[in-house]
């Protein structure tokens, strides 16, 4: 049998230090509230001035004035509690991430060394190409001279390879934090050892 009619408990809301300072200005705002009107009636009863509806609304306002003062004292303490605990947290998701950039640093170093060896090696290749290409262009090479064909293509194998102004082009900019003077990481172009010089 379903039960009707009954409303579904809300969850109370998470205590932050957020919302404990604004609970402590609010409490601090009724707090002023009401010494502005304590104050005029006290000054009022010490001087025999104050009517009767006053001097008995005095009691209840001083009642108020102690439970918010209560109530503001241990929302002070929560927060100082809540804010020591968010430190601690803080202070920890820190460790943790220095922690996560010191490993990622550490594989990112031996992915770079990979990449820049590879990229040394393929440059290195590329040379070699071009260099035997021209050569054997240059075997080929009748009384009329070097084909046109064959010049154009050993032009275009020996353009100039810069491929910086495209990634820049592209929207990526110059790191201007740790490793801005980097630039004497140059891609330099290597060969292996021959099975001659591995001898």
């Amino acid at each position: 049998m379903k039960i009707r009619g009954i409303a579904a408990l809300e969850e109370p809301e998470a205590v932050t230090v957020e919302t404990l300072r604004l609970s402590i200005a609010k409490l601090e705002a009724e707090t002023a509230h009401l010494k502005k009107r304590i104050e005029p009636l006290l000054e009022r009863m010490q001087s025999g001035e104050a009517a009767a509806e006053e001097l008995i609304a005095l009691p209840e306002l001083s009642e108020d004035a102690r439970l918010i003062g209560d109530r503001l004292r241990v929302a002070r303490v929560e927060l100082q509690i809540a804010e020591q605990k968010q430190q601690r947290e803080q202070a920890e998701a820190k460790r943790n991430r220095f922690d996560d950039l010191v490993t990622e640093t550490r594989r990112r170093r031996s992915e770079f060394v990979r990449a820049y060896r590879e990229a040394c090696m393929i440059l290195g290749s590329l040379c070699a190409n071009v260099d035997e290409a021209t050569s054997i262009a240059n075997s080929l090479v009748s009384v009329a001279g070097m084909m046109p064909e064959d010049r154009n293509k050993i032009a275009e194998m020996s353009e100039r390879l810069d491929p910086l102004p495209s990634l820049l082009d592209s929207g990526l900019k110059p790191t201007t934090g740790f490793g801005w003077d980097w630039r004497h990481l140059m891609v330099i172009p290597l060969k292996g050892k021959t099975q001659n010089e591995k001898s």
